[in-house]
């Protein structure tokens, strides 16, 4: 559950819009030109030991997708989690992520934009054959701090299921 967790964040730090490009020399990825850089969150691991977890964005060379990695880093070991790729999908005329993690997992996603907050819609491919839809939220407080909430269905609702909040440590 907690790969879940974190793969829901980083599926949902990557804003977007449904929103065609206004011209052939518009590039919808500038929408989250922001998140580029390294961001550290902190929290509790369930043993109870600190944790600290490390998303880092970065631009492809023709600047047509975000690449990205999220770690887990807990005493002296840091464990990668996650990679993934944000790029503008001609066809949809939206912004999509897929994102592959260390157990065979795929994260596929459609994002939009409200002002300062990103909303998510995901599904989760597992390894075993199973899906599991996702929704999360990115609250952008600042240039240089987010925080994100992850959702997943359960009776009818979508109770929160993780929390946690970003700050940036390198551009």
């Amino acid at each position: 559950m907690k790969r879940f967790l974190y793969l829901a964040f980083v599926v949902m730090l990557l804003p977007a819009a449904p929103l065609a490009a206004e011209s052939t020399s518009e590039n919808p990825l500038d929408r989250i030109a922001w998140m580029v850089g390294t961001w550290i969150g902190e929290k509790k691991a369930a043993d109870g030991t600190p944790e600290i977890v490390e998303v880092t964005f970065d631009w492809a060379g023709h600047k047509k997708i975000i690449f990205y990695k999220i770690s887990s880093k807990q005493e002296d070991r840091t464990t990668t989690i996650t990679e993934g790729m944000c790029g503008w999908h001609p066809g949809k005329k939206q912004l999509v992520l897929w994102e592959f993690d260390n157990e065979g997992n795929l994260y596929e996603s459609v994002m939009v934009v409200h002002g300062n907050k990103q909303s998510y819609e995901e599904m989760l491919y597992q390894a075993n054959g199973a899906t599991t839809p996702v929704r999360a939220e990115v609250m952008r407080e600042n240039d240089n701090r987010f925080s994100f909430k992850a959702f997943v269905p359960k009776n009818g609702e979508w109770p929160e299921v993780f929390h946690l909040t970003y700050d940036r440590v390198r551009n």
